[in-house]
């Protein structure tokens, strides 16, 4: 079974900083994988560990996100890929998921994959919208949630999770799955593995080798623009807070009938 991981490398949660135009400040804020990622690498290096085949990872970045790639190879992970070009500067997710369904593309070509695998969402931005809109630009199956993965007969079968239930099912490969956080725990990379992942080979792809034009990639390729980012503003007491339960209870059912809503 040959599966690509999608990963992103992402500046560190705990020490993000915004300017004062409200945008992220990567520079001088150490990066490292996307937390969620950890656990779509570690459904991948266990499907293989099951079923056979090769885990490929592959991620769309600057240079240096070569160290998140070579991270993932250091837990197990066979070959990785990094898309890099000034083109992709400046691109939402449907520029990122149109520039990585062409990447899985051109490797499916090469050698044709079963699966992509990715973490549900991003820890930096957060729109969990990759997933689905790589599987939509792949023509692809869109799995979600999943929480366990078996594959069999060119066939994977499925525990998702749907809100507090979860659900058991099937389907025909190949797909596209996004792992959910609590599906597993991840490995941690062996000492074996560090040192091979220092001389192993990180292959480089550019926008014209995966097949994008520039008006596809980056700003040019962006419907939407993140125009400011800040964090929430904190302090102050809500009215209800210092409140007993029961008046607050009485308060928020008579808010509710004079709003209409019962």
């Amino acid at each position: 079974m040959n599966i690509t991981v999608l990963i992103k490398q992402t500046p560190s949660v705990e020490e993000l900083r915004f300017d004062e135009r409200g945008n992220m400040m990567r520079d001088g804020v150490p990066s490292v994988l996307n937390p969620l990622d950890e656990f779509a690498l570690e459904a991948a290096l266990r499907l293989k560990e099951s079923a056979g085949g090769a885990v490929t990872v592959l991620t769309m970045g600057p240079p240096q996100a070569d160290e998140a790639l070579r991270y993932c190879l250091s837990k197990g992970a066979d070959a990785a890929v990094l898309v890099t070009d000034r083109a992709f500067k400046g691109a939402d997710t449907l520029a990122t998921s149109r520039a990585l369904a062409a990447a899985v593309k051109k490797l499916s070509s090469e050698t044709p994959l079963d699966l992509v695998v990715c973490g549900k969402n991003s820890a930096d931005s957060d729109p969990g919208q990759v997933p689905a809109q790589t599987a939509a630009f792949l023509g692809w199956t869109d799995l979600p949630c999943a929480l366990t993965l078996e594959a069999s007969g060119g066939k994977l079968s499925f525990t998702r999770a749907i809100g507090a239930a979860t659900q058991k099912g099937e389907l025909s490969l190949p797909a596209v799955v996004s792992i959910e956080k609590k599906a597993n725990d991840p490995r941690l990379p062996s000492i074996k593995g560090r040192l091979k992942s220092r001389s192993a080979q990180v292959r480089q792809l550019t926008a014209a080798d995966i097949g994008l034009a520039p008006s596809d990639c980056g700003a040019a390729g962006s419907p939407t623009t993140v125009t400011r980012c800040f964090l929430p503003e904190t302090g102050g007491q809500s009215a209800a807070s210092a409140q007993k339960p029961a008046a607050t209870m009485t308060d928020l059912i008579a808010a509710a009938r004079e709003g209409g809503l019962l």
